[in-house]
């Protein structure tokens, strides 16, 4: 997922996508990977 939202936030940056593309994929791509990103610390703090 989180190799999904980097692909097309490139993909977005370079003009292959269109903008709009990034308010498409935000709620169920991007967002739940910014999650997991902030997440990681605190998991691998657990552990």
């Amino acid at each position: 997922m989180g190799g999904h939202a980097v692909i097309h936030s490139v993909e977005i940056l370079l003009g292959a996508l269109p903008l709009s593309h990034f308010l498409v994929d935000f709620p169920l791509v991007t967002l739940p990977a910014i999650i997991l990103i902030g997440l990681t610390p605190s998991i691998v703090k657990y552990k």
